[in-house]
């Protein structure tokens, strides 16, 4: 199985639901040949027959055989609806050698021949009439159309009469069949109508100039974010389709929107060249396209105008947010510098940390009002103190001080809140942290970072329904970020949704199968279930990942003590130094052995620096001292016995 997952990793790259996507991808490309076999399919996929015959059976109960035929007979259908081709045309156009064998096959498959289904179609006007009284269709779908048609050419044929031949198609096919390859969970495959992702605008220009046509898609996704009723995917996750091959509808149904931003950036010296175009990625179309063009100094104005036709497409009302007509800057070269200092920040060393808020530094001093260079700044601070770079308690401070002034100069500002909650969390001000959240996200209720943060807040004080509830948001703005997944997977673990995290588990397997935090989310689901052997190998391939660390050897030697080789556990206890920072990890070791006294010892040590082991509430490592008085008393030190954090 294992080599199945690295075949699979390799060429698709993507949930379960992708993989067979990928294999319609092939069949639709061959639907014609007659002779197209399991081989020609394989091949492609660079899949062995076992292989593909597993993941069939697996998936859809199918062998490859009846699959292959499955997927020419519903083609055929939609011909029989959409075109005026007679019967046989179709037969071979779908690959059926015999005419007599497709309607023997088509009968068997839908219950009714391909002449009497056809006859049981709706006329035009029936389908009018139907579609006007069960569905609503905006007068904009309409406008839309029209706009498309005088800006670009369509890419294909569409309008009302698809509109009319899917509904006649799901009422005849049954539309449970029609959706048989989405997820039964509403809230995971949800695709709401305003949906949008941005792809990575193309840069033109000097490979120098790459962080340029970067802030240009990211400053207009942050104006659209502050959009309440619209769905706008993280461009962390959009950014993994920087030169992708993928068409439109491929990367449309693996976000799950509707709707793509694409475009590209020209940078010479003072002179920028910008065009973009918005796509209905159901028929992929252009429904609106702009080019913009002159000197730089402009292109906040250029943004914005994108921004808010974008928005104004989607049927958005923009008198809800004043951020679409906000200039981040008047300093196109403190724009530049605090660019740059973005692309240093994503990556989480000291130097490159340091050195992002040195490209910080030089933006405010060419713009002391520039308040996203205050809020990046913040943020630099605060990532040295979370990862002990510098003094925690003096970063925590410089990142507050950076965030207020943030707030201060941009009060709508939803990342400055977001950076203060993190602090007021990390100082185990809850109150303080959970209402800064919130404000965060009536500013910026789409950013998936600040509904993830916030998720994490809620599942560290006992909220566990509701830090489901934001973490699942957080997914489905972000579906391709390691972190939010694998945080998601453990909150619905600790909630004791088990159901929900071993979906998530499966679901993510062949994207995050290469990620550290997906396994060490896998382990923590083994340790509620108390499968330590299973716990132990997935904390095993997370250090192969990662490297060796106090974290994650302190976790097998959780899970070693669980399963009683507690020679190994003394060996790790003897090498680890008695210092402060250590203190939660000895904790979490002496959890594993079920040492009371030496967990609850180390536990108050930690407690007594703020530096207890994450969300120590309600983690399954400590489960075993709920309602001992010194564990409580721990709780109360850190501030986490307020009667409304209760544990159910």
């Amino acid at each position: 199985m294992a080599s199945c997952r690295k075949l699979l990793r390799r060429y698709m790259n993507n949930t379960v639901h992708v993989v067979l996507n990928k294999i319609d991808l092939v069949i639709e490309k061959h639907l014609s040949d007659t002779e197209l076999s399991t081989d020609t399919i394989c091949l492609e996929l660079g899949l062995s027959r076992a292989q593909l015959h597993r993941l069939l059976k697996e998936q859809t109960q199918l062998s490859t055989t009846i699959y292959v035929r499955k997927k020419r007979l519903e083609k055929a259908q939609n011909l029989l609806v959409s075109t005026d081709l007679r019967i046989s045309e179709i037969a071979d156009a779908v690959g059926f050698n015999s005419h007599a064998n497709f309607s023997k096959y088509f009968f068997e498959e839908f219950n009714v021949s391909p002449t009497d289904f056809r006859r049981q179609l709706p006329t035009k006007a029936d389908l009018v009439s139907d579609v006007e009284t069960h569905f609503s269709i905006p007068d904009s779908f309409a406008v839309v159309e029209r706009q498309a048609e005088t800006i670009t050419p369509p890419k294909r044929t569409f309008g009302r009469i698809y509109v009319y031949s899917l509904v006649a198609l799901l009422a005849i096919s049954g539309v449970a069949s029609y959706f048989r390859t989405l997820n039964n969970d509403s809230e995971a495959t949800e695709m709401p109508e305003k949906s949008l992702a941005i792809l990575p605008f193309k840069n033109l220009g000097d490979t120098t100039n790459l962080y340029f046509s970067q802030g240009v898609m990211e400053q207009i996704h942050s104006s659209l974010a502050s959009l309440n009723d619209l769905k706008i995917i993280s461009t962390t996750s959009s950014n993994k389709y920087a030169n992708t091959e993928k068409s439109i509808s491929q990367i449309a149904q693996e976000l799950r929107v509707n709707y793509l931003l694409n475009g590209t950036v020209l940078q010479v010296e003072k002179q920028v060249r910008i065009t973009v175009e918005l796509v209905n990625a159901k028929d992929d179309r252009v429904v609106w396209s702009k080019n913009f063009e002159g000197d730089t100094k402009n292109i906040f104005g250029y943004m914005n105008t994108v921004s808010k036709e974008v928005a104004t497409e989607l049927d958005q009302k923009l008198s809800s947010s004043n951020k679409l007509d906000k200039i981040p800057t008047k300093s196109i070269a403190a724009y530049n510098e605090f660019l740059k200092g973005q692309q240093l920040l994503q990556t989480r060393t000291k130097e490159k940390i340091e050195a992002s808020v040195a490209k910080f530094d030089e933006a405010i001093r060419l713009d002391p009002a520039f308040a996203d260079a205050y809020t990046n700044r913040a943020l630099g601070y605060s990532l040295m103190g979370e990862d002990q770079l510098m003094d925690v308690q003096a970063a925590y401070k410089l990142a507050e001080k950076n965030a207020l002034t943030a707030i201060k100069l941009d009060v709508e500002n939803g990342r400055a809140y977001a950076v203060l909650g993190n602090i007021y969390k990390a100082q185990n001000k809850w109150e303080q942290a959970l209402t800064t959240y919130q404000i965060a996200l009536k500013f910026t209720p789409n950013d998936a970072q600040i509904n993830y943060w916030y998720s994490l807040t809620l599942r560290s004080i006992g909220q566990m329904d509701e830090a489901i509830k934001f973490s699942t948001k957080a997914v489905s703005l972000d579906p391709l970020a390691s972190n939010i997944y694998g945080g998601h997977i453990i909150g619905c673990a600790y909630a004791g949704k088990m159901g929900l995290a071993q979906k998530a588990i499966k679901e993510g397997e062949l994207i995050f199968n290469d990620a550290v935090l997906f396994h060490n989310a896998k382990a923590f689901y083994y340790i509620i279930l108390k499968n330590y052997e299973a716990a132990l190998k997935e904390l095993e391939i997370s250090r192969k990942i990662n490297g060796e660390t106090i974290y994650f050897e302190s976790m097998i030697a959780f899970v070693q003590g669980k399963l009683g080789q507690t020679s190994s556990v003394n060996l790790f206890l003897n090498t680890l130094p008695e210092i402060p920072e250590n203190d939660k990890y000895f904790a979490i070791v002496y959890a594993g052995l079920g040492d009371k006294a030496n967990c609850l010892k180390y536990l108050e040590l930690a407690a007594q620096n703020s530096d207890s082991p994450n969300y120590l509430k309600t983690s399954p490592l400590f489960t075993f001292l709920h309602n001992d008085p010194r564990f409580e008393a721990v709780l109360q030190q850190l501030g986490l016995q307020n009667p409304a954090f209760s544990v159910k």
